[in-house]
């Protein structure tokens, strides 16, 4: 594949090249987050003009661009934003649609057995595309389809530029939770009648382009410049450059300072008991809980549970429920602990195994229960360092002094830069226009993981996402936990909860399988990869310690021995798999493994102890 640079127009090379060799204009730019100021020649907005291009959308057997066919192409061509022409055709593909396909599109073999194959219609093909670019959903899979198909019949690959719907709806569409071009079209109350058929989505995926290209220049400007200056080479980023109006594209976060999170609570020296009679009236036919939910009906299981939970509470013992289906659980337990965690000003752990769960709790069940008891009671949810964002890493993301992202990895990360600023928790988890999981090792320099922390030291700890959670788990009644920051916490040697206090385990069933996850030390591929990034950052780092000189003369060492150990991980990986079974005799083992056991397999130290 071409490198994305060279797949612009010769005058857009030329403005990029300029835009790149512009002198920063301000000081204040290295830490634009820390005054919250930007340098804007002018912020009058600009009205993009929408460029030339074809929708295009394709249909295959499959998603293997190797092996599957191009079963139907759709071509539409947008001339100052209006569809113009079109081009539209059935594939041959040379054997059989699958069912599921078939079901998917309507497509099925009765309809292609006498369409034309691919070769037929290549030529007619790129004289209606010329030298447009191709616009899509995901348009980077229908372009490589139809570079492959290409390929086959004896024609260069697609090498012209792309415009992404699915890139510009997750930056321009924040508030919307789905990104497929059906709900996007929905969004946007753009017609799309019969989805999955080329045409169809490609006069949709146009429509979609000419709206959202038109809204750039209705982001902030500094945002703009934000993404301008992170975007790969590409026409993408030549239409965020047009929309800065002459403004230099440069890194620039505006951050709200956080929330004062209220007075930390502690754990009182004795308890005070909560009345059974009246927790046993909030389920009662004439109670509160009746009144705030619409046809609530009393169940005894529930309230059963309700009240004994509270002898559990007010005898600081230990209960053991298992509650069938429909038995209310989750208000049984959350109405006596919280108006205990009121009685005693104090906290109360509800740890849970499912997001699902936790976010019933947070979003249905305590709302109610708030409802019910009154504004004191104060609730939140703590998720584990690596579920929030780390502002001082995603900074130096952002500015290329950490990693070595992949223009792929360049465009996932841009939809970020307005979220960033808009989020109040950092949480990866409420947004979706950015997969942490397909995106794992670009998150894992991102996330507020402790090995990097600088605590109060930090530039950014005033706007920390994490350190926000933690304070407003230490000032709230009821905290939402899951299981693996549990044991993530029991196995820390100073718990930033200090004494815990009541605790209750939701979904306990799963504490064994989860204990054993979390507790154990795991070593593969991923996890050395990962450590050698991190060593491959302080190693960067090197080359700024000109006055250590035992430091600065390693620079090039160190890399080369990075590069060594990555070479040598996966055969280490091997050689202690092939240790541990033939100790074990079997492919399935747990083995004792003794001090010193493993000497063989590690190599001397590559340099002097006095680095």
């Amino acid at each position: 594949m071409p490198k994305l640079f060279d797949l612009l127009s010769e005058s857009n090379k030329k403005e990029l090249l300029s835009e790149a060799r512009k002198p920063l204009t301000s000081k204040s730019s290295k830490k634009g987050h820390s005054k919250n100021k930007t340098d804007h020649k002018n912020d009058t907005a600009v009205s993009l003009n929408v460029p030339d291009f074809i929708a295009f959308d394709l249909e295959t057997t499959g998603l293997d661009f190797r092996n599957d066919r191009v079963i139907e192409i759709g071509a539409i061509r947008f001339i100052k934003g209006k569809p113009e022409d079109e081009f539209s055709t059935f594939i041959n593909p040379g054997r059989p649609v699958p069912p599921v396909i078939t079901d998917l599109t309507g497509i099925s073999d009765k309809e292609l057995i006498s369409a034309p194959a691919f070769p037929e219609v290549a030529e007619k093909l790129l004289q209606f595309i010329g030298d447009l670019p191709l616009c899509g959903h995901q348009v980077e899979f229908d372009a490589t389809f139809l570079s492959e198909e290409l390929k086959r019949a004896g024609h260069p690959a697609f090498s012209g530029q792309l415009i992404d719907t699915a890139l510009l709806s997750r930056i321009l569409l924040q508030g919307s939770t789905r990104f497929s071009l059906k709900a996007v079209s929905e969004y946007l109350q753009i017609n799309l009648d019969n989805a999955h058929r080329a045409l169809f989505d490609a006069m949709a995926s146009g429509e979609v382009a000419v709206r959202l290209i038109k809204r750039i220049s209705g982001l902030p400007m500094h945002i703009r410049q934000t993404i301008a200056a992170c975007a790969p080479g590409s026409l993408f980023k030549s239409l965020m450059i047009q929309s800065l109006n002459g403004n230099r594209a440069q890194v620039l976060l505006q951050l709200n300072k956080t929330e004062n999170p209220g007075t930390r609570l502690q754990e009182p020296e004795s308890y005070l008991p909560i009345d059974k009679n009246s927790v046993g009236e909030l389920f009662s036919d004439n109670g509160k809980l009746k009144l705030a939910v619409e046809g609530f009906t009393p169940r005894q299981s529930q309230t059963d549970m309700a009240l004994q939970v509270v002898d559990t509470l007010n005898t600081s013992s230990i209960l053991i429920a298992e509650a069938g289906t429909g038995t209310g659980k989750s208000l049984a337990y959350l109405l006596p602990s919280s108006q205990w965690a009121i009685t005693n000003n104090c906290r109360v752990l509800v740890c849970t195994r499912t997001k699902n769960l936790q976010d019933q709790l947070l979003v249905k069940d305590l709302p109610l229960v708030k409802k019910i008891l009154g504004e004191k009671l104060r609730y939140t949810v703590l998720k584990g360092r690596n579920n929030y964002i780390c502002i001082n890493r995603w900074e130096k993301l952002l500015r290329g002094e950490i990693g070595n992202i992949s223009p792929r990895e360049r465009f996932a990360i841009l939809p970020l830069i307005p979220w960033v600023e808009k989020t109040r928790t950092g949480d990866i988890e409420e947004q979706n226009q950015f997969n942490p999981k397909w995106f794992s090792r670009i998150w894992n320099l991102v996330s507020a993981e402790s090995y990097e922390c600088q605590g109060r030291r930090c530039s950014c700890f005033q706007n920390c996402f994490f350190q926000k959670a933690r304070q407003q788990a230490l000032s709230s009644n009821i905290v939402i936990i899951n299981h693996a920051l549990f044991f993530s916490e029991i196995c820390s040697e100073s718990s930033f909860l200090g004494k815990i206090g009541t605790i209750i385990f939701d979904e306990a069933h799963h504490l064994e399988s989860c204990g054993h996850r979390y507790l154990r030390v795991e070593l593969d591929t991923a996890r050395i990869n990962l450590f050698l990034d991190q060593i491959n950052n302080l190693v960067l780092k090197t080359g700024e310690l000109k006055a250590e000189e035992n430091i600065y003369g390693h620079g090039k060492e160190l890399r080369n021995i990075l590069r060594h150990m990555r070479k040598s991980s996966q055969k280490f990986l091997e050689e202690l798999g092939s240790w541990a079974e033939k100790k074990a005799g079997s492919s399935e083992y747990q083995i004792s493994y003794h001090e010193n056991e493993l000497d063989s397999l590690i190599e001397p130290a590559a340099l002097g102890t006095d680095i």
